[in-house]
C-alpha cells in the first residue's frame, strides 16, 4: 500500500480501511470526522514469573519500593523467601578473612561473620596437613598434623608429642581402653607404618603391634569397646578389616574381613556411623559392615561410583553423616537413605566478583549450625555456614551461605567443632566460659601468601563460635570478621525483559553509632553501598569495588538514601553492600536495602476503530477499488471471524500505512448508532467497534529462539554448548 492510497495499482475508497484484505468503511461523527484512533499501550511481554502478576497490579507511572533482605537467584515485586534444599547465598567477601553472616534472616540482620585465627603454635610448627581433630571428655582438644601430635586448649595449639621421623598421621587419634586398665592412644599412620601407640596422653609414642597381628593401619574407630581398623592385607591389598577389644601395645586382631570390596582400591577410612561402621573407598563408595562387625553388609549407593569422596572431612552431625564428594556434599541418615544437600563443583553465582566455586571438602557442625570448606581449583576457598533442619532422619531444609573468604588457592582435609576450656576458666557458666571452635585444616599454595613463599604452608586456623546460643551479638567474647560484601540477588521486578529506571537505594541498619548494646558509643562502624546495571561486566582481578559504581561511607544513622544522579537505566540492577568495622567485638547489623525504581514497559499501539457495516465491506483489490460487496451480516461474520485469530492478520490504514495486528477476543463489539453516527443511503445503521492491536517481534523474554537440535549433534556437545531459551 503507498502512500497515496494505492493497493496494487487501485485506488480504495475514501474513509475506508483495509482488514484481513476486506475494505471497510469507518463511521463518522456529527462533524464528520472518522472514529478511527490510534495510541499506546504499556506492553510487558512474556516471561516465567514466581507468582502470578498482570500490568493491573503494576503502576509504570509511579515509582515502586523493593527491599532486598534474603533473596536468593533473582529478585520480584515482593519478598521471596529462600526455599529448596540447595537455597543459598553465592555472594559475600572480597578479602581473605572477610565475610558476612546472614543466617540469622528472615528474622534477624545481616551481620560481620566471625574472626578468622590463625592458630599460634607453641613448640614445633605443623610440617603437615591436619589429618584429625578430636576431643572427648577433657578440657584439650587433640589435633593430628603431618608428624606431630597437638592440644588445643582455646587459645594455643601446643606441640605435645612426635610419632617419628618419616611418619605421618592418616586419621584422627583414637582413645581406647579396651581389657586394659589405662586408656591408650592409637594414631593410624597409614599403609605403610604400623600405628603408633600412647599411654601418656600423647607425650611419647611407640609404634603398636607384635604377635597380635596388627598391621599397618589407615584408619580406626572404636565402637561398642572394640576397636575396628583398615589395614594392609598380609596377602594383598590395602582393603582389609579387622577388630580388637584387648588394646595394649600388641592388640590381638580377629573378626577379619578381606577383602572389603575391589583389593586393588584401598579403604580411605573407616567411620563410626548409628551404631555402625562404614568402609570408605575413594572412587568406589561406602561399604557397610554387619552390626557385629564380622562381615561385609553391602555396598551403598552405587551411584557414587567414580567421585571423588574427601574422606577426611565426613563428620556426623545431629544423627546425619554428612559425606563431602566431588560430586556435591550428601547426607545420610540412619536409614542410610542418600540426599544431596550441598552445591557441587561448578554451581557458583554470576554475581560475585570473587564467587565461591568448587568441591566442599570437609563439615563439621556446632549446637546450631553446620559448617564446610569449599575448596576453589581458582580464586579463593571459602567456609560456609549452613542453617539445617533435620527431620524424620533427614535433611528438610537446608540454606548455605559463604561465611567466610580464605587465600586463594588454599586447601582443608578435616574439621571440627570443639569446646576446650581456656587456660585460667573456672566456670564454665560464665559469658563466654567455655565457647566452641571450629577448628580446620589450612594448607596454604605455594606463593598465595604474604610475603610469598615456595613451597605449601601448613597453618590450621579456628573461629570462635557463639558460647550462648545460636545468635553471636549475645556473646560478649565473640570477635567478628573485619570486613565483608554481601553481594544481593539481582533485581529483575518480576520483568526481567521490562526497562526500568533505578533512582535510589536506601540501607535499613541499626544505629551504626551504637555498639551490639544499643546504648554505647562508637565510631566503629560503617556501611557503603555498591551498584551497577546488569550489562556492565565486573573485572574479578581488580581491585574493588571491581566495576560497581560506589555511595559515601555511613558511619552514623539507621542508613542514608544513595540518590542516583541521573538514574541508571536498564533491565536488571546489582546492589551490593560493604559493612566494616575496625572493633572486633561489635557489628552493623543491616535488615534490608530498598531499591527505588520504576517500570519503563515496551508501547504497543492500539488501533480502535468504529466500523459501518451498513454497505456491506468489499474487496480492496476489486475495479476501481469496488469489487461485488459483502453483505453487512457478511461483512460482520468476516470480522468475528478475526477475534483471536491463529494467522496474521493485516491492516491498512487512512494513510496507506501497514501493520501486522491481531484482534482480541473482546476486540469486536456492536454497538447501536447515536447522535449524528447514520448509515449510508438511510440504510439501517450497523456500526461495529474493532481493536486491533500491533504485534511485536517475539524477542524479549522467554519468547527469545528456541534451538532445535538431532541427539548427533547432542553428543558431540557439553552442556554449556547447548544454547536454550535466551
Amino acid at each position: 500500500m503507498s502512500s497515496n492510497g494505492q493497493s496494487g495499482g487501485m485506488l480504495v475508497q475514501p474513509g475506508a480501511v483495509v482488514l484481513n484484505g476486506l475494505a471497510f468503511q469507518l463511521a463518522v461523527d456529527n462533524k464528520g470526522a472518522y472514529l478511527y484512533r490510534q495510541r499506546p499501550a504499556p506492553f510487558y511481554p512474556a516471561q516465567v514469573s514466581q507468582g502470578d502478576m498482570g500490568e493491573a497490579q503494576v503502576s509504570p507511572d509511579g515509582r515502586l519500593p523493593f527491599s532486598l533482605r534474603d533473596l536468593s537467584g533473582g529478585a520480584g515485586m515482593a519478598q521471596q523467601p529462600l526455599t529448596g534444599d540447595l537455597s543459598r547465598y553465592d555472594r559475600a567477601g572480597d578479602f581473605e578473612g572477610e565475610g558476612v553472616d546472614p543466617s540469622l534472616t528472615p528474622g534477624g540482620p545481616t551481620i560481620l561473620s566471625g574472626r578468622l585465627r590463625p592458630l599460634p603454635v607453641s613448640g614445633a610448627a605443623p610440617a603437615g596437613a591436619l589429618v584429625g581433630v578430636f576431643q572427648e571428655a577433657s578440657d584439650l582438644a587433640y589435633l593430628s598434623a603431618g608428624r606431630n601430635f597437638y592440644t588445643f586448649d582455646g587459645t594455643t595449639m601446643a606441640l605435645r608429642g612426635d610419632f617419628g621421623v618419616g611418619h605421618t598421621a592418616t586419621g584422627p587419634v583414637m582413645p581406647f581402653t579396651g581389657s586394659q586398665d589405662d586408656q591408650y592412644l592409637y594414631q593410624p599412620l597409614g599403609y605403610d607404618a604400623l600405628p603408633a601407640y600412647s599411654d601418656d596422653d600423647g607425650a611419647t609414642w611407640a609404634l603398636a603391634g607384635g604377635l597380635g597381628g596388627l598391621g599397618n593401619c589407615q584408619s580406626m574407630v572404636e565402637v561398642d569397646g572394640e576397636a575396628v581398623v583398615a589395614m594392609r592385607s598380609p596377602r594383598n591389598g590395602d582393603a582389609m578389616v579387622a577388630v580388637f577389644d584387648d588394646g595394649g601395645p600388641a592388640p590381638t586382631l580377629f573378626g577379619v574381613i578381606d577383602p572389603i570390596g575391589d583389593v586393588g582400591v584401598p579403604i580411605s577410612r573407616l567411620v563410626s556411623f548409628s551404631g555402625r561402621v562404614l568402609a570408605i573407598k575413594n572412587g568406589e563408595g561406602l561399604y557397610l559392615l554387619t552390626s557385629d562387625r564380622r562381615s561385609m553388609e553391602e555396598l551403598l549407593f552405587p551411584e557414587l561410583a567414580g567421585a571423588r569422596i574427601y574422606s577426611l572431612g565426613v563428620t556426623v552431625w545431629r544423627g546425619v553423616l554428612w559425606l563431602p564428594t566431588s560430586d556435591g556434599l550428601y547426607a545420610i541418615g540412619p536409614g542410610f537413605g542418600l540426599q544431596k544437600v550441598g552445591p557441587s563443583e561448578s554451581e557458583t553465582s554470576s554475581l560475585a566478583p570473587r564467587a565461591p566455586r568448587g568441591p566442599m571438602v570437609a563439615v563439621a557442625g556446632d549446637a546450631h549450625n553446620l559448617y564446610a570448606f569449599r575448596e576453589a581449583p581458582s580464586g579463593p576457598s571459602w567456609v560456609y555456614k549452613a542453617n539445617v533442619e533435620i527431620s524424620g532422619g533427614g535433611v528438610a531444609n537446608i540454606s548455605w551461605f559463604p561465611w567466610s573468604q580464605q587465600a586463594d588457592h588454599a586447601r582443608c582435609r578435616a574439621m571440627g567443632v570443639v569446646r576446650p576450656r581456656p587456660l585460667g576458666t573456672t566456670d564454665d557458666d560464665a559469658p563466654g566460659g567455655r565457647p566452641p571452635y571450629l577448628v580446620y585444616d589450612r594448607q596454604l599454595q605455594p606463593n598465595t601468601t604474604t610475603p610469598p613463599s615456595a613451597s605449601v604452608q601448613f597453618v590450621p586456623a579456628a573461629y570462635r563460635l557463639p558460647g550462648l546460643g545460636r545468635d553471636p551479638r549475645i556473646d560478649p567474647g565473640y570477635p567478628y570478621a573485619p570486613a565483608g560484601t554481601i553481594y544481593y540477588s539481582r533485581l529483575l521486578a518480576r520483568f526481567p525483559a521490562i526497562n526500568k529506571a533505578w533512582y535510589a537505594l536506601t540501607p535499613l541498619c541499626a544505629p551504626l553509632e551504637r555498639t551490639l548494646d544499643g546504648y554505647t558509643n562508637t565510631v566503629a562502624q560503617s556501611l557503603r553501598l555498591r551498584w551497577k546495571l546488569d550489562t556492565n561486566l565486573y573485572d574479578p582481578t581488580a581491585p574493588p569495588p571491581f566495576g560497581y559504581e560506589e555511595g559515601l561511607i555511613q558511619r552514623s544513622g539507621v542508613g542514608a538514601r544513595n540518590r542516583l544522579e541521573p538514574p541508571r537505566y536498564g533491565r536488571g540492577f546489582d546492589v551490593a553492600l560493604r559493612l566494616e568495622t575496625t572493633d572486633a567485638t561489635t557489628t552493623p547489623q543491616v535488615y534490608a536495602v530498598t531499591a527505588e525504581y520504576d517500570l519503563r514497559p515496551t508501547p504497543i499501539w492500539r488501533h480502535e476503530l468504529t466500523l459501518d457495516l451498513s454497505s456491506g465491506a468489499y474487496s480492496a483489490s476489486g475495479q476501481s477499488g469496488w469489487a461485488s460487496p459483502l453483505t453487512p451480516d457478511a461483512a460482520l461474520l468476516a470480522l468475528r471471524q478475526l477475534t483471536g485469530a491463529s494467522g496474521g492478520v493485516g491492516l491498512i490504514d487512512l494513510w496507506g500505512l501497514s501493520y501486522d495486528v491481531s484482534v482480541p477476543i473482546d476486540g469486536v463489539a456492536l454497538r447501536a448508532s447515536g447522535g449524528g453516527e447514520a448509515g449510508y443511503s438511510g440504510e439501517v445503521p450497523l456500526l461495529v467497534d474493532v481493536v486491533c492491536m500491533e504485534q511485536l517481534a517475539r524477542d524479549q523474554g522467554t519468547w527469545g529462539s528456541v534451538f532445535l537440535y538431532r541427539w548427533g549433534d547432542v553428543r558431540n556437545m557439553t552442556w554449556s554448548q547447548v544454547l536454550n531459551l535466551s
